[in-house]
């Protein structure tokens, strides 16, 4: 008898289990699609049409030789691993580590799941957050067609993996806010902490969502403080070890990279060359604000630089303390009223008067990303301004919370300086929200339309 009840029991559970994986198969089909086909685009790109190792050059470069040096010495102390975010080429490091360093098949395949499953998330956030068939299914297949977020792709930078989880982070606390489920406040805080590692920027949405919550906390009643300290733990857990790595090759503290100060005086004094002891740098959206201003002298957005267009620095790159006395002397030059209108033009420069690198310095990729650049002004900024407004009523909190993102992203670049390219990795969210209001704006007009007497 007790054979035939654990007989029983395990042919019962199997057609229960068949039961729930055909209908997750039938209720997430379009997903697996939309998945398919972004990682099919993704993979033609990166292996045939645009292979990440062609184009080890500049920043690329740098990602892919820390990556290598991690691979050889884990151990060496170099200034040069706290100066950039250490993330980016951590993960590169990884999959070299497991497929082979001159591997680059494998490389470009994870650039590619990388770059796929911020499409998947991009539909899942969208499904989530405006729900009917048609407006996340079209979400979703933009993102698999869109083409910067194809292009930034098929480079060696942090844009697609800090783009995964700035996306993760999304979509966890907007299943967060809806259901305070436990285990999503653990991931959230994962995804933030090595989100920050791969870029911290991300760190700047904190006090914007923190604010947000507070002042719409009543339309947001599963989200209470007691379930966010599980989000705090593995996010102080990695900024704890990224300090600690800071300091081990450095000496000196910081969070997770000390680049902060030459980023501090593009911002405030707007050059285009930082030079110090050992190298330099330039920011390219400075450089195409230049050119801009040349052949338009009477535009109202110009580069304007506090002292010069290039300035040099008595010690190294990394070394904040003069790179803020640099930055100081061009706030004391200018006043405050001239780094307002900085901050203004930063924020412009994340939509305009650059094209996105590098693509922007490829003459046969050039004119694509222009013309993706255009398109997303057209088609996805007026919406955006729109759900950001939206986002701060009542009635559409949960588009608030997406909303934050995109006002820190401003933030920052009011801070230090605005690109296309550094707005990128925050385009699946952009997208969400302006399919968002177009699928309200069309139901809205529908209604109307009904009450039209025949």
């Amino acid at each position: 008898m007790a054979s035939q009840v654990e007989e029983g029991g395990a042919g019962g559970a199997a057609p229960g289990v068949g039961r729930r994986l055909r209908w997750w198969l039938s209720d997430n089909r379009f997903l697996i699609f939309v998945t398919l086909l972004a990682l099919a685009v993704r993979l033609v790109w990166n292996l045939r049409i645009h292979p990440p190792d062609d184009y080890v050059f500049s920043d690329m470069g740098g990602y892919v030789g820390r990556s290598n040096r991690v691979l050889g010495d884990p151990f060496i102390k170099n200034v040069d691993e706290a100066f950039f975010p250490f993330g980016a080429h951590y993960l590169l490091a990884a999959v070299k580590a497991i497929f082979g360093r001159d591997n680059h098949a494998a490389t470009a395949v994870y650039q590619a799941l990388a770059g796929t499953s911020v499409v998947a998330m991009l539909y899942a956030i969208s499904r989530r957050l405006s729900g009917g068939p048609w407006v996340p299914r079209l979400a979703g297949l933009i993102g698999a067609f869109y083409y910067p977020l194809i292009s930034l792709g098929g480079y060696y930078l942090s844009e697609t993996p800090y783009s995964v989880f700035l996306t993760a982070s999304v979509l966890l606390s907007l299943r967060l806010a809806d259901e305070g489920r436990r285990g999503d406040a653990w991931l959230l805080g994962l995804t933030l902490g090595l989100g920050a590692v791969v870029r911290p920027q991300i760190l700047m949405s904190l006090p914007f969502l923190g604010l947000f919550w507070l002042i719409r906390r009543g339309s947001f009643p599963r989200l209470r403080v007691w379930r966010l300290w599980r989000t705090a733990i593995p996010l102080f857990l990695i900024l704890g070890l990224s300090a600690a790595r800071a300091k081990y090759h450095t000496g000196r503290v910081s969070l997770v990279a000390q680049n902060g100060g030459v980023n501090r005086v593009f911002g405030r004094c707007h050059n285009v060359k930082t030079e110090s002891r050992g190298g330099w740098f330039g920011p390219p959206p400075f450089g195409a604000l230049l050119e801009y201003e040349r052949n338009h002298p009477d535009a109202w957005v110009k580069l304007d630089p506090a002292i010069s267009l290039e300035l040099k620095s008595r010690g190294f790159m990394w070394d904040e303390a003069k790179l803020d006395e640099i930055a100081d002397r061009c706030i004391k030059k200018t006043g405050w009223l001239k780094q307002a209108h900085y901050g203004l033009n930063h924020v412009i420069l994340l939509w305009g008067y650059n094209t996105t690198w590098p693509d922007m310095g490829q003459k046969r990729w050039r004119a694509p990303m222009r013309s993706w650049n255009a398109i997303h002004m057209i088609a996805f900024l007026p919406p955006l301004a729109v759900a950001l407004g939206l986002g701060l009523r009542r009635r559409f909190a949960r588009q608030g919370l997406l909303g934050m993102q995109i006002f820190a992203l401003m933030a920052v670049s009011v801070l230090y300086f605005g690109d296309t390219r550094f707005r990128t990795p925050y385009d699946p969210i952009i997208i969400v929200l302006a399919m968002d209001v177009y699928g309200r704006a069309a139901s809205w007009a529908l209604r109307l339309l009904q009450r039209i007497p025949s």
